[in-house]
């Protein structure tokens, strides 16, 4: 019923119980104490049947909320004894809010931590439904209404700029992106969504048949504005790169130009490696190189369908 009744931010799901019944003080809290500690640690099991009348449902929210990758926070706990009446038999209560976790997420050697933009874990599932259906209704034969801008939150309205990666049976399939903000991030994330499956001149188009293989990853980076590297020379640039972190965009004159998103630096961990290919990318030769190179750092924060059911991004 719960996974049914998810939406977006506009849903609340209030699920009720009284904890413990007709122990004495003493007892309770500790019993309370207990299912507090399970509710926090999202462990289902642990809430046995004389915590809570209502822990069916409890186990049912601790359930959908652990998929969703949220976390329990305890805002009160106390009981009847605390509040009025005798503390001979009293009844428990507690109050809890989930909140997305800032999880740490090991990319290579790096560790990047969901922080700097808390809004792009809020509202990931928004956006990744926002790409597949991009690529699903130029899919499917039925006529489309594509929401509105203002029907979505303020961030995703914000000018950024971002990338989207498709890959099948874990090969790329597909990869278009902005590298300047200049228009809302939904926006260009529905529109790079469209163009990674079917205008990325490398591939074939994207099919409906392999969408329904439920083999098809969708991937999201989102980037931040760019900051140029100012250095001496090669040796320096080497220097302060800093690998498993750093997107770079090298450029040479007008007809030279390459971009390496940071989860380039899961196959590429060595700097000079790094440059050596990104000139490459660039039409440059990998012993290239001149006064007029120059090279702009960014991060990203990527998103993936793999952290949800194929049912909930691609409507399958």
């Amino acid at each position: 019923v719960i996974h049914i009744l998810w939406g977006e931010e506009e849903t609340l799901i209030l699920v009720s119980s009284d904890l413990s019944h007709y122990l004495n003080y003493d007892s309770a809290k500790i019993l309370d104490d207990q299912t507090r500690q399970s509710i926090e640690e999202m462990n289902v099991t642990a809430i046995g049947q004389d915590q809570a009348c209502g822990r069916n449902a409890i186990k049912g929210l601790l359930t959908v909320a652990k998929e969703k990758g949220l976390s329990a926070k305890t805002a009160d706990i106390r009981n009847s004894g605390d509040t009025a009446g005798t503390k001979m038999r009293v009844v428990g209560y507690g109050s809890w809010y989930f909140e997305k976790k800032l999880e740490e997420k090991v990319l290579g050697k790096e560790t990047l931590t969901k922080t700097a933009d808390d809004f792009i874990v809020l509202y990931q599932e928004t956006m990744l439904k926002a790409a597949a259906s991009a690529i699903l209704d130029a899919l499917l034969p039925i006529e489309f209404q594509a929401k509105p801008l203002s029907s979505y939150n303020s961030k995703l309205k914000e000018p950024r700029a971002s990338f989207v990666t498709l890959n099948f049976e874990g090969k790329l399939r597909g990869c278009i992106g902005s590298i300047q903000a200049f228009q809302p991030l939904i926006n260009d994330i529905i529109e790079n969504a469209y163009k990674a499956a079917f205008e990325d001149p490398r591939f074939q188009k994207l099919t409906l048949q392999e969408i329904k293989t439920r083999k098809v990853e969708l991937s999201i980076s989102i980037l931040s504005p760019q900051e140029e590297v100012k250095f001496s020379n090669e040796v320096d640039l080497l220097k302060q790169i800093q690998p498993a972190k750093d997107g770079l965009v090298l450029s040479e004159g007008n007809l030279h130009r390459g971009v390496f998103l940071p989860t380039v630096w899961e196959k590429i961990n060595n700097p000079r490696q790094f440059i050596n290919e990104l000139k490459l990318k660039a039409g440059l030769s990998q012993d290239y190189w001149s006064e007029s190179i120059r090279v702009w750092r960014f991060s990203s924060h990527m998103i993936s369908s793999q952290d949800y059911s194929p049912e909930k991004i691609w409507r399958l």
